[in-house]
């Protein structure tokens, strides 16, 4: 409350503003919502690079978001592609490189884009059975074939797999299993509420007693039923048979 109160005095001035980079079309849907004395918007576009301290900068890449609208009562649709779309690749330390797909279809923009990133989160959205058993690419998203395209190529250290549509069923584990299985040197996850990475330790947290331990020792555990959270455990909370 008394926070509240300083920020309608005219005199209080903020230590420091929040800075959004936003696409164009955000920022003039965003822009008057904002309020200016604490935020700061920033329009950026594809393929620029933006450097935001010593520590932390990224670089924009353009992205294929496709979307499809009904045109009349006879179920026609017409698909056209967003131009104002990016994913990015965050650079931290000046060696962690950490890539985001955003909404999108697979393209060589996007193999370009996250080239050399050690982590990477790929929006898979929906799986179709003819995309699963890499017969036939998605056109709209990443999909089963478009995330395997991404490992198979970037091979990046430690891939999670994040706004899974599960319209049908929740295929979150049932999927990242598989993905894991036919990557040669990529740890494939699900990503849920709760994952706590440390990307400068590479460690992740496990969910039963908190602590981290490095990614290649974590397992992931099946949720307990449908939707339910997907748990990240680490060797001292579990073991195994005597080999």
């Amino acid at each position: 409350k008394k926070q509240g109160l300083l920020l309608k005095d005219d005199s209080f001035e903020p230590s420091h503003k929040i800075k959004w980079y936003v696409d164009e079309i955000s920022f003039k849907l965003l822009f008057n919502s904002f309020n200016k004395l604490t935020n700061e918007i920033i329009t950026i576009q594809p393929n620029q690079n933006i450097i935001i301290n010593n520590f932390l900068s990224f670089i924009t890449f353009p992205t294929e978001h496709v979307n499809y609208h009904k045109i009349d009562d006879e179920n026609a649709v017409k698909r056209y592609k967003d131009t104002h779309t990016f994913g990015i690749k965050l650079v931290l330390d000046n060696h962690i490189k950490f890539g985001y797909t955003s909404d999108t279809a697979i393209n060589d923009n996007i193999i370009n884009g996250l080239k050399e990133c050690n982590y990477i989160v790929a929006n898979i959205s929906g799986i179709k059975k003819e995309d699963y058993l890499l017969i036939s690419q998605k056109d709209n998203h990443l999909g089963y074939m478009g995330c395997k395209k991404i490992i198979d190529i970037v091979n990046p250290k430690l891939m999670i797999v994040s706004e899974f549509w599960n319209g049908n069923y929740d295929i979150r584990f049932d999927v990242c299993c598989q993905l894991n299985k036919e990557a040669k040197n990529t740890f494939v996850i699900p990503g849920d509420i709760g994952l706590n990475i440390n990307l400068k330790e590479d460690t992740i947290r496990c969910s039963k007693c908190g602590s981290f331990s490095k990614s290649s020792d974590i397992q992931v555990a099946r949720q307990n039923s449908a939707f339910n959270d997907i748990s990240y455990i680490c060797n001292n909370c579990i073991y195994g048979h005597k080999t």
